[in-house]
């Protein structure tokens, strides 16, 4: 759409005017003064002109960027959707909620809300549940709080325990605290169930998962962090992460397979650690990682 020009050419509208002779009085009879107003009116008007045009072709944009918004969101529904029927499964285990605070379960949920905006982002999302969560436990009602719209986010909530929701044989449980290494070689594998523990514990109480899963004789990996990265000088070396940060991992190996760039994507600076050179990983290592 053409719009008409922002300032309109005043000898335009002149030449449209009758003209004054020498002692101020126009063709048509009109004086100096009242040619002047004639002329500052029909300036105005075509300025008018010009303001209603561009706050139309604005009103235009405005309407076509939020149905590109709208169909965005819709798209990344779809994604989430099909992610319940095909995505690698990945399991926030709320069975801990006992063991923190109030303060401690309200970051729980700001957490959770950031895990579901990076798996709603996602090229291929996760097909995430939470289980040992009822709807009217405290945590629940701290989610929603937190959360607009947490009734309806995309994944599948259950009362049922992890081991009661699948079959223990299929499960592997995340745990800074695990002795073996998740497989460098197979990742996340696509018929296994990854759990992480629903744990916020400022405290950092060790080896609760750990114990659990133990006890229950399940799987138990830790993240490659140690394999690939190393202590820099200054740092707080710590390799518990946070809920978010494990799911930004999955997310981002299931994208690049390459377990770098997945750990660093939720290594945070501020721990101290630094990708090894690639030359002093021997072979070895990762195959003894593997085995």
């Amino acid at each position: 759409m053409e719009l008409p020009s922002e300032n309109p050419n005043p000898n335009t509208v002149q030449d449209q005017l009758p003209q004054t002779s020498r002692d101020g009085v126009s063709s048509c009879g009109l004086s100096k003064n009242k040619l002047r107003k004639l002329r500052r009116h029909e300036q105005s008007l075509e300025s008018r002109k010009f303001r209603r045009a561009k706050e139309r072709e604005q009103r235009k944009n405005k309407g076509l960027k939020k149905r590109r918004g709208n169909d965005e969101k819709l798209a990344e529904i779809q994604k989430l959707k099909n992610a319940l029927e095909v995505g690698c499964k990945v399991v926030i285990d709320c069975q801990y909620q006992n063991h923190m605070s109030t303060k401690e379960r309200t970051r729980f949920a700001q957490q959770l809300r950031r895990v579901y905006s990076s798996n709603r982002a996602a090229t291929s999302p996760l097909h995430l549940y939470l289980t040992s969560l009822s709807q009217d436990s405290e945590l629940f009602k701290i989610c929603c709080k937190q959360n607009d719209g947490f009734e309806n986010y995309v994944l599948d909530i259950t009362e049922n325990s992890v081991l009661n929701s699948f079959e223990p044989s299929e499960v592997v449980y995340l745990t800074p605290d695990a002795t073996d290494v998740i497989s460098l070689d197979k990742g996340f594998e696509q018929d296994k169930i990854y759990v992480i523990g629903g744990l916020v514990d400022e405290t950092t109480t060790k080896n609760l998962t750990h114990q659990f899963a133990q006890t229950k004789n399940v799987t138990c990996a830790r993240l490659p962090i140690d394999v690939f990265f190393q202590a820099t000088e200054k740092g707080t070396y710590k390799k518990v992460l946070t809920i978010n940060q494990v799911v930004d991992i999955i997310l981002e190996w299931h994208l690049t397979k390459d377990w770098v760039a997945a750990i660093s994507k939720g290594l945070p600076e501020r721990t101290g650690f630094q990708p090894k050179d690639p030359n002093t990983i021997s072979s070895k290592v990762i195959s003894g990682v593997n085995n």
